[in-house]
């Protein structure tokens, strides 16, 4: 069972200088919880709150389900931890997948280096079960991935 299915947290992004106006649209589409952030609202949503918030926000540009969380000291614990993830859920060899990463306040000084292990990780995932991996496809993905390390 992943993050989100376990608490029914959920990311919305939002554009720089709205957040409040999307934490206001979100608590009356249903969401609990709502918290906001720098380009991000925090919230709680069951199946049905989270169609809602979808399909009839006018504020919220994407919403992300968090699947994993877990210390992230080193590229060597990213990587360990991404390997633990059964990719398999979200992806077969023959779909592609991006990774989007923002690193802050972490010893893994960039952001574009985390990313790549991620994308490392989950193909040698495939590869060490299946013998094939996913292909990146940085423009249009089967699936994006969107990693965020803050504070280790």
């Amino acid at each position: 069972m992943y993050d989100y299915q376990k608490t029914n947290l959920f990311t919305a992004q939002v554009a720089d200088g709205i957040e409040d106006l999307a934490l206001a649209e979100l608590a009356e589409l249903g969401a609990t919880d709502c918290t906001r952030g720098f380009r991000f609202v925090r919230f709680r949503a069951d199946r049905q709150t989270l169609y809602r918030v979808v399909y009839r926000s006018r504020l919220v540009s994407r919403v992300l389900a968090p699947l994993v969380r877990f210390p992230c000291l080193t590229d060597k614990a990213l990587y360990a931890g991404a390997r633990d993830i059964r990719w398999s859920d979200f992806l077969t060899p023959d779909q592609t997948f991006a990774v989007f990463a923002n690193v802050s306040k972490s010893a893994i000084g960039h952001s574009q280096y985390a990313g790549l292990k991620l994308k490392d990780a989950v193909a040698d995932w495939f590869r060490d079960r299946t013998g094939r991996r996913p292909s990146v496809d940085p423009r249009e993905p089967d699936l994006w991935l969107h990693l965020h390390i803050h504070e280790d």
